[in-house]
């Protein structure tokens, strides 16, 4: 089984908005997506209630980035077994009737 890449997440912000929704207040962070160089790939956001702990937040930075992880090895080999699909039906048509 192949390691799955590390991702880390840098927080760029974190703010304090109301929600019209349900008139709670809510901690918006947002996490820029890193990868082993540290290059920033992509920014996401997260919304946490007032209230949450820097533990909290913290620890589910890390699963989300976990997910992020799993989600990103999965979209490799979903592209793999496409390309596979791809080239079986090329052969497919370019096969059936052919005579040999």
């Amino acid at each position: 089984m192949t390691a799955l890449p590390t991702y880390k997440g840098k927080i760029k912000s974190i703010t304090k908005y109301d929600s019209q929704a349900d008139n709670g207040t809510y901690l918006d962070v947002e996490i820029g997506i890193l990868d082993t160089e540290g290059k920033e790939l992509e920014t996401r956001r997260l919304s946490f209630p007032l209230g949450t702990t820097e533990g909290t937040i913290t620890a589910e930075v890390k699963k989300y980035l976990s997910t992020y992880a799993s989600d990103k090895e999965l979209a490799v080999k979903s592209a793999k077994v496409e390309a596979a699909h791809r080239e079986a039906d090329k052969a497919i048509k370019d096969l059936t009737g052919k005579t040999i």
